[in-house]
């Protein structure tokens, strides 16, 4: 009864991770790596956006989506940015007018649930940064 109970956990383990969102997108870090070097932003950001994008979008409409964010960074800053790029332009607009910089109008927009996608993209961003650099 225990070797039953160990092979099905073990068969739902690696049924799960086989349908792991995370690892498919890291499966091309090659392509995300180019395209975070084009657009001069780190590729876990990249990564964060693939994922925030269902990983099902084409290169071509990724390469659009990193390229936006790329171009709002500097005055949407990080999370607002990443909003604005996943197609939230309006609301991330709304979100940057709430302060004198980005940083200040992050921490007032961050807690409004218009900001949960932004919220997601930080902590794929992170999950993804400390992966890769626990791969080295």
């Amino acid at each position: 009864m225990l070797l039953a109970a160990a092979v099905a956990f073990l068969l739902a383990f690696f049924g799960l991770r086989a349908r792991s969102q995370v690892l498919r997108i890291e499966a091309d870090a090659a392509a995300s790596e180019a395209l975070a070097e084009r657009h001069a932003v780190p590729c876990a950001d990249v990564l964060a956006l693939q994922a925030l994008t269902a990983a099902a979008v084409e290169a071509p409409e990724l390469d659009a989506v990193v390229a936006s964010y790329a171009r709002l960074r500097p005055e949407f800053g990080d999370p607002i940015a990443a909003l604005a790029a996943l197609g939230m332009e309006s609301a991330a607009r709304s979100a940057r007018a709430r302060g004198p910089d980005a940083a200040a109008a992050w921490a007032v927009f961050r807690g409004e649930v218009e900001a949960l996608p932004a919220v997601n993209f930080l902590a794929f961003r992170e999950r993804f940064a400390r992966r890769r650099q626990s791969r080295g």
